[in-house]
């Protein structure tokens, strides 16, 4: 014959003390209570350094969503460093076999190149 256990609780919960409504809104409320005022500076500099890299991640994060749902593109408007790492992003294969191309060609050859093709190139984007 089995006997079922009464509802027990143990003592530390019977005894632990309600926190107020302040320090449970805090994330180590706790820490902030026993800190000299030296150290709650110091906590307040990491809160304020977690809150911040929070923002950028959500921002980032909404970036992402904003480029995804705008479908992924090459933006005319940004800088050419940027135009270039989206176009590279968008086109691996291709970003590699370019980069293999130069890669092997040398810089010898590129030089060569570059003296007749980028003034060719200028002439075509020039308005």
């Amino acid at each position: 014959m089995t006997m079922a256990a009464p509802n027990t609780q143990s003592s530390m919960q019977k005894a632990a003390p309600q926190a107020d409504v302040a320090s449970r809104s805090a994330p180590h409320a706790w820490i902030e209570l026993a800190a000299t005022p030296a150290q709650q500076e110091v906590l307040q500099r990491i809160h304020a350094q977690r809150d911040a890299l929070r923002a950028r991640r959500e921002k980032r994060k909404a970036q992402e969503v904003l480029a995804v749902a705008q479908g992924q593109r090459v933006d005319p408007s940004a800088p050419m460093a940027q135009r270039l790492f989206s176009f590279g992003r968008l086109h691996p294969v291709l970003s590699i076999a370019v980069l293999g191309v130069t890669a092997v060609a040398g810089p010898r050859r590129l030089l060569r190149w570059s003296s007749w093709l980028l003034p060719a190139a200028l002439r075509i984007w020039r308005p």
